[in-house]
């Protein structure tokens, strides 16, 4: 079988990019598990749900770690439709 290429500036396998379940997520970001839960219900942080678990690549919570980090550092705060504002 063929193996697709990893995308562009990708140096891990996917699975080691992945982390599964709300724990795992938690523990990437510095939160709990009930906190994982809510801010993916108010689709505030990047997961999807793989076979029901909610799923997250590492990569991608990182990027959005450092977009919330860049807007909170220029005065900038995300609108309900996620897009950034000026206050």
């Amino acid at each position: 079988t063929h193996t697709p290429p990893d995308p562009p500036n990708s140096t891990a396998p996917l699975a080691d990019d992945m982390l599964n379940g709300a724990r795992p997520i938690a523990e990437f970001i510095g939160t709990n598990e009930r906190r994982v839960y809510h801010l993916a219900e108010t689709k505030q942080i990047p997961v999807f749900r793989l076979g029901g678990r909610l799923t997250a690549r590492k990569s991608t919570l990182r990027a959005w770690i450092e977009r919330q980090e860049a807007q909170a550092m220029s005065g900038a705060a995300p609108n309900p439709e996620g897009e950034t504002t000026m206050e």
